[in-house]
């Protein structure tokens, strides 16, 4: 059996704390959706969300990972 894959959107974060945009990303766990998000943090912080579960929050200037 293949391995479950979720739905996941990425948020990207501009300078005044709002969304800007959001990107879907598909993988098979939390810390999977995490390692995709950091392709996102060009200038941006971002946070991850599996459904209404925010599961984690990037921050774009320093690239460190924090869970929520």
């Amino acid at each position: 059996m293949g391995r479950f894959v979720a739905g996941y959107r990425v948020y990207l974060i501009g300078k005044e704390g709002h969304f800007v945009k959001a990107h879907e990303v598909h993988a098979a766990s939390d810390a999977d959706a995490m390692r995709l998000a950091q392709q996102f943090l060009d200038g941006f912080d971002v946070e991850v969300w599996r459904g209404i579960e925010k599961i984690g929050y990037l921050r774009g200037d320093d690239k460190s990972e924090r869970s929520e």
